[in-house]
Parts: structure tokens; sequence; C-alpha cells
């Protein structure tokens, strides 16, 4: 039985628009795993602090989703640190009838 090589996925390589932030976070909550979305706004801090300059603002509010994360270490985030981690990701969660 010959073995397959797998390589690494980083969906941060597949980021490079706000519109691709908002597609792939609305993909991870629809999907509605909880572990997911703490992996996902992970994902989408470490976009935005390639792309961010120390010292600003944005990178200050990277410092709290960096928290929220800590705190996150089995996958799942109360719902307040969730909804600040976004915010402060630049995006908003909004709500939609099926």
């Amino acid at each position: 039985m010959s073995k397959t090589a797998c390589i690494p996925f980083d969906p941060a390589e597949f980021i490079d628009a706000e519109d691709d932030v908002v597609a792939y976070l609305n993909a991870v909550i629809e999907d509605g795993d909880p572990a997911l979305l703490v992996n996902a706004l992970g994902v989408v801090a470490r976009v935005r602090r390639v792309n961010q300059k120390p010292g600003t603002a944005a990178a200050v509010d990277l410092e709290l989703v960096d928290r929220a994360l800590a705190t996150a270490g089995d996958g799942s985030m109360p719902l307040g640190q969730a909804l600040a981690a976004i915010k402060a990701l630049g995006v908003k969660l909004q709500v939609a009838r099926y």
C-alpha cells in the first residue's frame, strides 16, 4: 500500500482581500462548528497581522483577539469574547432568515 503525501492547507494563503475574509468567515459560521470558528478567527488575525503596521490601533485590536483566542484552548469561546474578536477584526456578525 502506497502512502499519499499530504500538503498542509493554510486558508490564510487564499485570503487576499476583505471580500475573502467575509466569505471565509460566513462559510465557517454556516458550518456551525464553534471550534472551526475559533480557528478561523485566528486565521483572519494572522492575515491582519501580516498586513498591519506595529503600534497602530489595528495592531492593538489584534492583541484583544489574541487574548480571546488564548482562552479558547479547547476550541470553544464564550459568545461575548467571540463577538469582541469579530469586531476587533473589522467585521460584524449578522443574522438572516433562512
